[in-house]
């Protein structure tokens, strides 16, 4: 059994699509550029809010329009981000027995710090993560300074540690900081992305993923 497990947040833990997708077109079309089909937004997911609004607008859009239109999004996403939002199907359920088997649990995801407290503390109102590390001061996934720091104040070895996650940032996230990967195949990114950025393995369940970790 690992002594820890950090788990993403967005596609692994929280299913944010219909929200995220929903504020995009909306920024998209108040500011008179092309709407994106689910297949785009599925594509630019992941990587950032920067980038995620860098791929979803034209080539070639300037920096600075880039950056202006970052902050205009994020002002709508701030209003939207937990209209629908909510858990995968046992998901609570799993982080409970993993807490009561006496794992440490924790968050790390590269959606900003507060709304990523906020998010979790939400939906999963009846489970104490160890630590929630969202996006502020260190680079985002996949540097791996956010799964080592998590790993540090946890008290165990990134090679005890576990690191979850539905996309090839995950992947390499565990990879960089000596964590081993795993992939689920419910979230943003289909399962032969996951295998090839190195996922050690594959759940499509929650149960299947507690298996993986008790094991």
């Amino acid at each position: 059994m690992y002594k820890a497990t950090l788990f993403d947040l967005d596609g692994t833990l929280a299913d944010t699509f219909g929200d995220i997708a929903a504020s995009v077109n909306r920024f998209l079309s108040e500011e008179g550029y092309p709407l994106r089909t689910d297949e785009e937004i599925l594509a630019a997911i992941s990587f950032g809010r920067r980038e995620f609004i860098l791929r979803s607008l034209p080539d070639g859009t300037a920096p600075e329009e880039v950056d202006r239109c970052v902050i205009r999004y994020t002002e709508i996403y701030q209003k939207h981000f937990m209209d629908t939002t909510a858990p995968y199907p046992g998901m609570p359920e799993l982080i409970a027995r993993l807490k009561a088997a006496g794992m440490k649990v924790a968050v790390v995801t590269n959606k900003a710090h507060p709304n990523a407290v906020r998010m979790v503390e939400t939906i999963y109102p009846d489970v104490l993560f160890d630590r929630i590390r969202g996006l502020s001061d260190l680079p985002a996934k996949p540097d791996p300074a956010s799964a080592l720091e998590t790993a540090s104040l946890l008290g165990v070895d990134p090679s005890e540690c576990a690191f979850i996650g539905d996309s090839e940032l995950d992947m390499r996230t565990a990879k960089n900081a000596g964590m081993t990967p795993v992939g689920v195949s419910w979230g943003y990114r289909p399962v032969a992305v996951l295998r090839e950025s190195g996922a050690a393995a594959i759940a499509h369940a929650a149960d299947e993923l507690e298996a993986i970790l008790l094991s």
